[in-house]
């Protein structure tokens, strides 16, 4: 997976990240961590983006050669420098043959049902949140310190789910009930 830097800045609300690599790409959160957090999903975003208009996806600038340009010096004052992993971009479908237990396969046939998607976009999703959660570099991992976080962000992946889940049947119990009549 490829890792491009970041310049992390405090504004007076909440915190920013910005890509020397990737002008005009920026992410946001309420806290270091969030903002971070973002900045995978938000640089996946840019460059899917890209892809689509048929330009040209740059390769990592060496912090190094970041921290020598002038270019890059107003935009490292006051900033935090980090490295943001660029997650898979969409790039469109292809087909595979895969194997999965008959019991997983029932529920998530039941949870696609539920959720009047397919088996596909399903576990495409599940795929896409679960690398989501291993974007964490191998030094914040050594140290332990991207454990809480990663812990907190499968929590909050886990809300948002269950969130979805709970929104789609609810709006399929409203197409299901009978409609009341006058007497």
């Amino acid at each position: 997976m490829q890792r491009y830097v970041g310049v992390v800045h405090r504004g007076d609300r909440r915190w920013g990240v910005s890509f020397p690599d990737f002008p005009g790409c920026i992410a946001t959160g309420d806290s270091f961590e969030g903002a971070v957090d973002s900045a995978a999903r938000a640089l996946r975003f840019h460059v899917e983006g890209m892809l689509l208009d048929g330009v040209r996806i740059p390769k990592p600038t060496p912090l190094d050669a970041i921290l020598r340009n002038p270019e890059f010096s107003d935009d490292l004052k006051g900033g935090v420098v980090t490295v943001v992993p660029l997650l898979p971009p969409r790039e469109g479908s292809e087909r595979v043959n895969i194997s999965v237990d008959r019991g997983l396969l029932r529920e998530i046939d039941q949870a696609v049902q539920m959720l009047g998607s397919s088996r596909s976009s399903f576990l495409a999703e599940a795929a896409r949140d679960r690398l989501e959660l291993l974007t964490v570099s191998a030094e914040q991992w050594a140290s332990n310190s991207a454990k809480p976080a990663l812990v907190r962000r499968e929590a909050r992946t886990q809300r948002r789910r269950k969130e979805r889940m709970l929104t789609r049947q609810h709006a399929l119990s409203k197409r299901r009930r009978p409609l009341a009549k006058d007497s």
